[in-house]
């Protein structure tokens, strides 16, 4: 074997085992598990945050950053879930993020999650059962938006609310409109902020403004923590776009 080769393969695997060791090498649980959830395009990531954050629970079960946290990787893990472990594991992220906004009622980040991981829960049980979850999800937004009214995310739940929801259970398509651009004012680097304008706009017959936001969210490059999200989101973006396709 040639020196250049030898060397190559040396840095290859001292490479390999940096990325493996990066977890430990964060200085605390929470900047672990935070890690853990930057490396998510690997599921196994996922899962080992989830055992990491299990384990510190096990010390401090009311530890409100912890908590969010794992509201955060099961609902990551539903969402790329099929079948019925799509449920149980949206139902695991809201029981969390329950725990986290009763250890800190002002935290916008257990409010964001318990909001997130409602909505999906109601998505998968069915619309009788979303459109009993309605009021607790406004709630959670409302007070998110509240906390930090700059806040993207939570911008755009609450316009996805606003949208889909039927106008005599508190949806208001207008209203939706206005948290949809909100959304991508506060945070334009996320596609599916853009998507969501596009298919709001779309549903407020403003077309143009539709064909904008959708040629946006196509146009993005890929999120390098979440690419099959980003993928996702493309491919609804060209979906809407053939919608309102002479519109």
């Amino acid at each position: 074997m040639s020196m250049i080769r030898k060397t190559v393969i040396a840095l290859m695997l001292s490479a390999l085992f940096v990325a493996a060791a990066m977890p430990a090498l964060a200085a605390t649980p929470k900047e672990q598990a935070d890690l853990y959830y930057s490396l998510r395009k690997d599921m196994s990531n996922v899962k080992k945050g989830i055992e990491l954050v299990e384990q510190e629970l096990v010390k401090n079960p009311n530890d409100y950053e912890l908590l969010w946290r794992q509201a955060r990787f099961y609902w990551f893990m539903g969402d790329r879930a099929e079948g019925k472990e799509r449920l149980a594991n949206f139902e695991k992220g809201k029981d969390y993020a329950e725990r986290a906004t009763e250890a800190n009622e002002q935290g916008i980040d257990g409010q964001y999650w318990l909001a997130a991981s409602i909505g999906s829960v109601g998505i998968e049980r069915g619309i009788m059962a979303s459109l009993f979850m309605v009021p607790s999800m406004k709630k959670a937004l409302e007070k998110c938006i509240k906390i930090d009214p700059k806040h993207g995310d939570s911008h755009y739940l609450y316009a996805r609310l606003l949208w889909q929801v039927p106008g005599i259970a508190g949806g208001n398509v207008k209203k939706a409109l206005e948290e949809a651009k909100l959304s991508v004012q506060y945070d334009p680097g996320e596609i599916s902020h853009w998507v969501a304008l596009g298919q709001i706009a779309a549903a407020n017959k403003d077309y143009k403004e539709a064909r904008t936001a959708l040629e946006k969210a196509i146009s993005m490059p890929d999120d390098p923590e979440d690419p099959v999200g980003s993928q996702k989101d493309r491919e609804e973006a060209k979906a809407e776009l053939k919608k309102i396709e002479g519109k």
